[in-house]
Parts: C-alpha cells; structure tokens; sequence
C-alpha cells in the first residue's frame, strides 16, 4: 500500500533527533484543521482549490487524495506511541497552532524549535524562536536571518504581504520580487525601523514611495493596493491567529503520551505495513 506519509513522517523524526543542532526536550506535532474564517474574509480566495497547480496541490485523481490523507490516522497514532503530543484544533491551520505554542513556551523562558519547510513560521524568529528549515536542513535563528531572507526580522511580515504567496493563493505586487523588495526597504531604511508594526511600515513606505517624483510600475503598485496590503498582514500574522490560549495552555501541561512500542508496531500492522516492521528489537531501541 501507499505509505510514503508515514515512512517520510517517521524518517522526518528519526533525522531530527539525529541532528546536533537540535536538543530535543518535549516534542509536539501539529495537525492543519481548516484557516480561521477571519483569514479567508481578509484574503479572498486564500488556498482557493478551484486553481490548483501541480505543486501545492500534487494528487491526479480524488482516489490518490482520500489515500494519502488517510495515512494522517496513522502517522497520528504511530506519534502518539512514541510519546510525542499531537495537536489539532477546530478551525485552526498547523501554523496557527505553532506559532502560539511558540509564543507559550517563550513566555515560560524556553526557546523552541519549530521544524517546517514553510517559511511564514519564519515570523517566530523575530519573537526569539528558532526554525529547522527542512529544505536546507539548517537552523534559522536571528543571528543568519537577515543573510537567509534578505530582510530584517522587524520587516519580514510587509515582505511577505508584498510578495504574496502562490501556493496558498495570496496575490503579492506585480513586480515586487525576491531581489526587488530588499531594495526598496534599504532605500526607505529608517522609516521602517522606527515602525514596529507592519502596517506603520506599510504606510511610511507608501509616503516614502509618495515623495518619490518618478515611481515604477510597481512602486505605484503598492501605493494603489495598499487597503488590500494590510489585509493580507493582518491575514497572514500569526501572532494573534489563534485567538484565547488557554484550552492550548492545558494541553502543554498535561504529561506528553508514554511510549509504547509494542503499540507502535500494531498501528504499523494495523496500517497494512506489519511486514516492514523487521525485528521488533530495532524499534524496541
């Protein structure tokens, strides 16, 4: 049967715990429920799947797609059995639920590392989180932030409203780029540094981009959209995104799943893939 899911979550887990850039305490695994509706009235059409591409969106047909999800039950109770603490809350994407669990521990006087390839968790660096970016298999921290995105962490948040994001349908300036936005915030520098919140920023660039007597295509761009600009910052910040903490609070209390590993290897069986479990010993370790 298909299993690339869990064999990649797996794999995923026993890498991590394998590296030496990460000391692993308590390990927490988010599941994606459905974007709060406060993101899809700001952002309209947010992760529209009418428009899907073969990136974002990878099955052919609905048989690939009910297989492949229906690996996340496993996955699910082959971490649970490994002791790790999964999470999934109503209306509530994985980055949601990360972001405030971040926020948590860092106000607990503990540093997590979140482990993603999406860069919008690179919001967290700025709160004195860490990222294990699992593209490039390196840490991201404030230290080498600004040589990774090219941007400050005080800005990163209008630097991605201005890019926008395809693969979750979020519409950035035309003409506002990787290489072109890093230039225009050195230009305008110091306006945006005294501006701690991103739609301050937005409006000392768009007086910046007002002075300016010739403006590109652009530049003139983002003065036109900038109503639409702040609603997708407000869209895409994930500093607020999953509202009261407390039923999340409670869960980071409770003492994580024991491991089983007897269990472990039912739920392998129970998958259909008992005959790659090998020697019981190997995991038993």
């Amino acid at each position: 049967p298909f299993n690339g899911g869990i064999h990649g979550t797996l794999n995923l887990l026993s890498g991590l715990l394998g590296e030496r850039a990460i000391e692993a305490g308590r390990i927490v695994a988010c599941f994606d429920h459905a974007p709060p509706p406060r993101r899809y009235r700001l952002i309209p059409g947010y992760k529209d799947k009418s428009k899907t591409d073969e990136v974002s969106y990878p099955f052919k047909t609905e048989d690939q797609k009910a297989e492949a999800f229906s690996q996340l039950d496993y996955v699910r109770a082959a971490l649970q059995t490994l002791g790790v603490t999964c999470l999934c809350y109503k209306k509530r994407e994985a980055d949601d639920v990360l972001a405030a669990l971040a926020q948590i521990y860092l106000d607990r006087g503990e540093r997590p590392v979140i482990v993603t390839s999406d860069r919008d968790m690179w919001q967290t660096i700025g709160w004195g989180a860490r990222v294990w970016d699992l593209t490039n298999k390196e840490m991201i921290d404030a230290e080498n932030f600004f040589d990774r995105a090219n941007v400050s962490t005080d800005t990163f948040l209008l630097y991605k409203a201005l890019l926008g994001d395809p693969s979750d349908k979020i519409k950035g300036v035309r003409g506002m780029g990787k290489k072109t936005i890093p230039k225009l915030f050195e230009s305008v520098h110091w306006d945006l540094r005294v501006c701690k919140e991103p739609r301050d920023q937005l409006a000392a660039l768009c007086r910046f981009l007002g002075t300016r007597p010739t403006r590109t295509k652009a530049e003139a761009a983002v003065i036109r959209d900038r109503r639409r600009i702040e609603r997708v910052i407000q869209g895409i910040d994930l500093r607020t995104s999953f509202g009261p903490t407390d039923a999340l609070i409670s869960r980071v209390d409770e003492d994580p799943p024991e491991v089983d590993w007897r269990a472990f290897c039912r739920v392998f069986k129970g998958a259909g893939l008992g005959a790659l479990l090998g020697a019981h010993g190997r995991y038993t370790k």
